[in-house]
Order: structure tokens, then C-alpha cells, then sequence
């Protein structure tokens, strides 16, 4: 309990304004882009806030810290690992790299460049898994339709089995960088 002589004071207070867009891409993906401006003031001394703070609102639910916990705890992957999931993860990296790479004279260089590496390397590794979905669902029509290409199209999908599965099971770890990394805004 506070004695009536020892009230809080504040250190410093902020006033500022705060003007928010919102971008709806697709159903399930959020972007909000917020500038704030207005003064932090401390005693009789004051600074400017300006600042602009991007930010991917709302991700399909297995795009959440916890899947991830829980993707690299199992041994094997968990359903959300579904490829149509992981389709809507690649279009929102997609639309994330977009963005990122239409604000970045706002933000520093480096930090830009950083965040793009790792942003193109999740889009390529879940690239490769669409690719390989797509590819099996040809091959496995076209087999149905010509049963000579059965052989062929086992083979086929049989040389990037071991890949794909690799990759499936880390898909989740090298998106990390990007859904819960250091960000460049």
C-alpha cells in the first residue's frame, strides 16, 4: 500500500495520433500499416515520435508460434502441415515480400536485405512443395488415363519423395525468420 506521500509519478508521458490502413489481400490475411506521430515529452524536455509499423495481422491458424513448438517437438509433421495450409502460407509470404519490398527505402538497407533472404528462402522451400503437389496430381490423372505412364509417374514422384518429406518436416523451422523473427520496421 502506497503511503500518501510516495504517489506515483510519471517518468514521461506520449501523445501522439495514430492513422491505421488496413489491407485484405484474401480471406485470412490481414496487413496493417500503422503511422504514428505526435510528441513524447519527460519533465520540461520533449522529442518527436514518427514512426510506421508494419504488420502481418493475421495468419492462417497454423501459422502460430505454438504449431511451430509443436511442429519441431514431433516426429512426424503435425495435420496443419496439410498443402493446402501450407499453399495459403506460400501466397501470404507472397504478399508479405510484396509489401516488404515496396516500403523498404522507409527502413534500413541491411535489415531490408536480411529479411528479404529469408523471406525468399521460405517462398522457394515452399515453392518446391506446391510444385511437387501439382506434379502428383498430373502425373497421378495422367497415369489414370494411360496406364503405360503408371511406372513412370511412380518413379517420378518417387525420385522427390525423400526431398519433399525433408522438406515438409522443416518448413515450419525455416519460416521462423519471417513469421517470428527480428522484422526491419
Amino acid at each position: 500500500m502506497l503511503k500518501s506521500d510516495r504517489l506515483l509519478v510519471p517518468v514521461f508521458t506520449t501523445r501522439f495520433r495514430r492513422e491505421t490502413l488496413r489491407y485484405m489481400p484474401r480471406e485470412g490475411v490481414k496487413i496493417l500499416l500503422m503511422i504514428d506521430e505526435g510528441t513524447i515529452q519527460s519533465g520540461e524536455r520533449s522529442a518527436p515520435i514518427r514512426e510506421l509499423e508494419l504488420e502481418l495481422a493475421h495468419l492462417p491458424k497454423f501459422a502460430s508460434p505454438a504449431c511451430a513448438g509443436e511442429a519441431a517437438a514431433a516426429s512426424k509433421p503435425p495435420a496443419d502441415l496439410a498443402p493446402t495450409h501450407l499453399h495459403e502460407l506460400r501466397i501470404a509470404m507472397k504478399e508479405l515480400c510484396y509489401a516488404t519490398e515496396f516500403l523498404a527505402p522507409l527502413f534500413p538497407d541491411k535489415a531490408v536485405r536480411r529479411y528479404l533472404a529469408h523471406l525468399t528462402r521460405a517462398q522457394g522451400v515452399l515453392g518446391f512443395l506446391q510444385d511437387v503437389v501439382v506434379a502428383r496430381r498430373r502425373l497421378d490423372a495422367w497415369a489414370r488415363d494411360d496406364a503405360r505412364l503408371t511406372t513412370a509417374a511412380a518413379f517420378v514422384l518417387g525420385w522427390y519423395a525423400p526431398r519433399y518429406a525433408k522438406l515438409r518436416r522443416r518448413v515450419l523451422h525455416d519460416c521462423e525468420p519471417v513469421l517470428w523473427g527480428n522484422k526491419p520496421w
